[in-house]
Parts: C-alpha cells; sequence; structure tokens
C-alpha cells in the first residue's frame, strides 16, 4: 500500500476516496441514515406550503340596502384600509345587509402581519361607522384551511337530526381534533338547537316597548364577562360571570332593564331549531357532513389517514351509524406521490440501462450508478433543513436530478475505464482519470447549480412554487 501511494497524485478527493475506503463507506453510510431518518420526518402534501397574502373583512348592517352598505360602510372602510403598506389590490362586495372587503397585499407580505395591521384600522374605524353595523369578521385567505377529509354520517336508527348533530358535535368532534396534524373537525347539516323567542306586538305596543329593548336584555344576559383574577396561594385563578340562560324559563325569567317586566311577560319562549338552510341525505336518509382540516405545514397523509380512522372507531360504538367517504385529500396525494416515486425509480432504471448500453459490462454499469441511490436518499436530509415537504414538485426535482448526476459519473467511469484498457492499476486509473475530468465535472455542477439557483429568489406564487423544485436540485 505505501509503494502505491505516491503514484497517486490525482484529484485530493479521489485520492482520499482510494487510501480510506472504509472512512468514506461509513461517510456514505450516515448519509444513506440521515436521508431516510429525514424522509420519515418530512411532511407530505400535493403541493409546496405557500402563504397568499390576502386578508377578508366581512360587515353585517342589518335591514340596509346595498346602496347604503356600499356608501356608509364599505367606502370609509377601503379609504381606511388604502393606507396599509405593501397593498396591491382592494375590492369590495356589498349586497343587501352585508358587504366583503377583499385587501390583496403583494407577494411576499407576512399574512398574519397583514391580518394585524388590517385588524387595527378597521377597529380604529368602527367607532365611526353606524350603530347597527355589526361586529366584523376579518379572516386571511390560508389555502390549509380546505378540507383534507370529508365525510356524510347518517342513522339508521331513527335518530333526529338535532340528536345526530349533538352526537357528532361530543363524540366525534373531539376524537378527531386529538389527532396529530388536525386542526379542526366542523359538522355541517342536521338542526341546531335554538331558544326562539316569540314576541306579542300587542303587549309589546301596550307597554311601549321596542324590540330592541327586549333584544339587548337578552344580550346582556347571554353575556360570559371575565372578572380577572384572584390569587390563592401559589395559584391564579380565573374568575368569570357565566350567562345564566340554559332553558326556555331562564330565559323568560330575563328582566327588561328600566321596567318591572320580563321577556316572558312580553314574549312566547319556546326551545326549537335554527332554520335549515341546506339538507345532506345519504341513501334517502337525513346525514350529516364532517369536514377535517389539517394544520399548517402538517402530512396530509397522515392527518388524513387518522381522522378516519378516529372517526369510525367512534362510529363503531354506534351500530346504527354508517360512515361515507365523500372526499379524502390523503388518499389523493398519496397516489400523486406514489406516482412521482414509480416515475423516478424509471428514470432511474432507465439510467442504468444506458449507461450499461454505452458500457456492456455488468460491473461497470452497476460500479457507475452505485452513486444515484446515496444521492437521492441523501438529498431528503437537504430537503429537511431547507424546510421542504414530500410532494409532486420535489419528486420531480428528484428524477430530473437522476439524470443529471448520472452524466458526471459516466464520463469520469468511462474515462477510467479507458486508462485501465491502456494497462495502468485500478487504483492509479481511478485517481488519474478523476482528476482530469476534475475541473470539467465542476464546471458542469455548477451550470446547473447556475441555471436552477436563480430560481429560488423568485417572488411571487410562481417563486414559491418553484423554490422547493430548484433547492432540491441543487442540494442533489
Amino acid at each position: 500500500m505505501h509503494e502505491q501511494q505516491p503514484r497517486l497524485n490525482g484529484n485530493p478527493i479521489a485520492d482520499t476516496s482510494i487510501r480510506q475506503p472504509v472512512l468514506i463507506t461509513m461517510l456514505t453510510l450516515l448519509l444513506v441514515v440521515l436521508g431516510l431518518l429525514a424522509y420519515r420526518g418530512l411532511s407530505i402534501s400535493l403541493l409546496p406550503n405557500f402563504d397568499i397574502p390576502v386578508v377578508a373583512v366581512s360587515m353585517r348592517y342589518p335591514g340596509a340596502g346595498p346602496e347604503v352598505v356600499a356608501d356608509q360602510v364599505a367606502r370609509p372602510l377601503e379609504d381606511e384600509l388604502a393606507t396599509l403598506n405593501g397593498l396591491r389590490r382592494i375590492t369590495s362586495d356589498s349586497t343587501e345587509g352585508q358587504t366583503t372587503i377583499l385587501t390583496e397585499f403583494v407577494a411576499g407580505t407576512d399574512s398574519a402581519q397583514a391580518l394585524q395591521e388590517v385588524r387595527e384600522k378597521v377597529n380604529a374605524l368602527r367607532p365611526a361607522l353606524p350603530n347597527g353595523v355589526r361586529e366584523p369578521l376579518i379572516e386571511r385567505y390560508d389555502p390549509n384551511q380546505s378540507p383534507i377529509l370529508s365525510v356524510v354520517i347518517a342513522s339508521s336508527g331513527g335518530r333526529s337530526g338535532l340528536e345526530l348533530r349533538n352526537l357528532l358535535t361530543q363524540e366525534f368532534v373531539p376524537a378527531v381534533q386529538r389527532v396529530p396534524g388536525v386542526a379542526a373537525a366542523r359538522v355541517n347539516g342536521g338542526l341546531v338547537r335554538q331558544i326562539n323567542i316569540n314576541l306579542d306586538l300587542n303587549r309589546m305596543q301596550s307597554f311601549r316597548l321596542l324590540p330592541s329593548a327586549v333584544g339587548d336584555a337578552v344580550a346582556a344576559a347571554n353575556a360570559n364577562v371575565g372578572l380577572g383574577t384572584a390569587l390563592q396561594g401559589d395559584q391564579n385563578i380565573s374568575l368569570r360571570v357565566p350567562n345564566i340562560i340554559e332553558r326556555p324559563a331562564d330565559l323568560a325569567r330575563v328582566g327588561i332593564p328600566g321596567t318591572n317586566l320580563t321577556v316572558g311577560d312580553v314574549a312566547t319562549v319556546s326551545d326549537g331549531t335554527a332554520d335549515v338552510q341546506g339538507f345532506t341525505r345519504l341513501n334517502g336518509q337525513e346525514a350529516l357532513t364532517l369536514d377535517v382540516r389539517r394544520q399548517s405545514g402538517a402530512n396530509t397523509v397522515a392527518a388524513s389517514e387518522g381522522a378516519l380512522q378516529a372517526i369510525n372507531e367512534v362510529a363503531a360504538r354506534y351500530p346504527d351509524l354508517s360512515v361515507t367517504t365523500i372526499y379524502d385529500d390523503g388518499a389523493s396525494v398519496r397516489q400523486q406521490v406514489n406516482g412521482a416515486i414509480e416515475e423516478m425509480l424509471l428514470a432511474l432504471l432507465f439510467a442504468v440501462l444506458v449507461v450499461w448500453l454505452f458500457f456492456r459490462d455488468i460491473r461497470n454499469t452497476l460500479i457507475t450508478v452505485a452513486g444515484m441511490p446515496v444521492i437521492l436518499i441523501a438529498t431528503f436530509a437537504g430537503m429537511q433543513v431547507f424546510g421542504l415537504s414530500i410532494n409532486v414538485l420535489t419528486l420531480l426535482a428528484l428524477s430530473i436530478s437522476v439524470g443529471l448526476v448520472i452524466d458526471d459519473a459516466m464520463v469520469v467511469r468511462e474515462n477510467i475505464f479507458r486508462r485501465m484498457e491502456l494497462g495502468e492499476a485500478p487504483d492509479v486509473a481511478s485517481s488519474r482519470g478523476a482528476a482530469e475530468l476534475a475541473l470539467a465535472v465542476l464546471a458542469s455542477t455548477l451550470t446547473v447549480v447556475a441555471a436552477f439557483a436563480p430560481a429560488i429568489f423568485a417572488e411571487g406564487i410562481a417563486g414559491i412554487i418553484f423554490k422547493s423544485f430548484s433547492i432540491v436540485v441543487v442540494v442533489a
């Protein structure tokens, strides 16, 4: 060994690999282990996670026509929001008793910061709006809020819509929300319990009471007021005054301020249900839908599978319930990702066939492509460092990387093979063959990096999408 070392005067990386095969093998295995660990921890989604800086403001003005809403609510809000930094566009839609204003910010704006600034502007303008305007609903558009799983649940045991909805709210929703990666579960359909107050017009007129007086009394009694905290020993205890309304009789006993009357004196209070806005039926039976939303950045496949398992476990305790999946984003993502992985394996297979076609030697072919699995697996570790997910674009980038990386391996291996045919020893041929092409391979690699790296700094939605694609190619 000591006699051969002086002859290895080629590329330092190649010479170290030849002299220290055990070290290089351990480093290679380390890369494979890191890549496999990263693969297990990466989230799986259809597309890269991206944030759209759009904030929506909805305000209700009951009883006002569209023109009044536009002039007295929408226009002042537009003028106030127009002063926001980074604002790109404002659009408003005013209808009977309601207006919705969309504020779109330039790409790259932090959505959370934009939401806070919009909320501050609306709250500052709130006292100047008409008294009848209700509290605003301010929320930002989040693509992750689209349901990843939607199931229909029906009962064959004669449960009413109210009973079925209560069951889903009390049993199914808590079980689903405990699943890792699930942000929320929402029940749609069925009947919602509501205490109805039917005012007696004749008695209202005889006592000279306005409907708003009854409404204010009910709102005051239904408030859940905080009273601060109390210190007991080493514990801080929060104090609250809960509302007293649980049954229609509780509401009937509520006093009307400024009078000796109660709500029951001027109205009939009954336990009922809210107006039905839509119907869901499964095979002719009344049913409800349960929509599941994932947390931002969570694994779509794991969250969907966990939520569906939780739903089936709860449904198993009620034989009269049937569960039908109508939409499963996790299954769709899994199918798309598996398809991308198959394409990547096909690319690797065709790369092996092309190498064998030129070398016509199995041993040289296997040596040339031996590094490909290591490169592909180790790239997952780089994806985890940059906070990327496994999606269609990142897997497509890996497929492209197969061809880009195998080019250099073929050229270097062919040069080594040529020198061995000229009579050089394998170690010498490997050292000098790699040294001869070191600068050419480096230039080729830097060319690929220079072609894809600028896309990492692109802006807008296209920049967000192609950022992950370019990072994977550069890392590979």
